[in-house]
C-alpha cells in the first residue's frame, strides 16, 4: 500500500500521523485546547451537529482520554462525552449520536467515540469514569 497504512480495519493516508505529533499544545486545564487544525475543525463540527439536533438539551461536549491528556497516538480514538439533560434512554441516545456523527467520522482520520451521559449523574460523579473526565476533560 504505497503511501497508505492500515490501522484497525481502516486505511489511512500515511501523512495522518503528523496530525498527532502537532497536538502537543493541548492544555487540559483550559476550555479552548490548542489542537491541530483538522482535529479542532472536526470537534467544532461535532459540537455544531449535536447542537442542531439537541438544542438546549445538550449541556456540554467534553473531550477526554488520550486527546485531552496530550497522549494521542495513531491508534487512539477521540473520546467525547455528550452531556444531556434530561437523558431518558441511554441506548437510544447512543444510537442517535452515532448516526449524527457518522458523516463526520467518514471524513476524519481518527476514530470518534462519543457517549451520552446525564448531566446530573456526571456532576454527581456517580462513576469513576465521570470523576476522571471531570478532572481531566476539556469542555468544548
Amino acid at each position: 500500500m504505497d503511501g497508505w497504512q492500515r490501522s484497525r480495519m481502516a486505511v489511512w493516508p500515511s501523512g495522518w500521523r503528523s496530525s498527532y505529533e502537532a497536538i502537543e499544545g493541548i492544555d487540559v486545564k483550559t476550555a479552548q485546547p490548542d489542537l491541530e487544525f483538522p482535529l479542532q475543525e472536526t470537534l467544532a463540527a461535532c459540537k455544531q451537529v449535536l447542537l442542531e439536533h439537541y438544542g438546549d438539551k445538550l449541556k456540554s461536549l467534553i473531550l477526554y482520554g488520550s486527546a485531552a491528556k496530550d497522549a494521542l497516538t495513531p491508534e487512539s480514538d477521540v473520546d467525547l462525552l455528550v452531556l444531556l439533560a434530561p437523558l431518558v434512554n441511554y441506548f437510544q441516545e447512543l444510537r442517535t449520536i452515532v448516526d449524527l456523527l457518522y458523516p463526520l467520522q467518514l471524513e476524519a482520520s481518527y476514530w470518534l467515540s462519543a457517549k451520552p451521559a446525564a448531566q446530573d449523574e456526571f456532576e454527581q460523579g456517580v462513576s469513576q469514569l465521570y470523576r476522571n473526565i471531570h478532572r481531566e476533560g476539556i469542555s468544548l
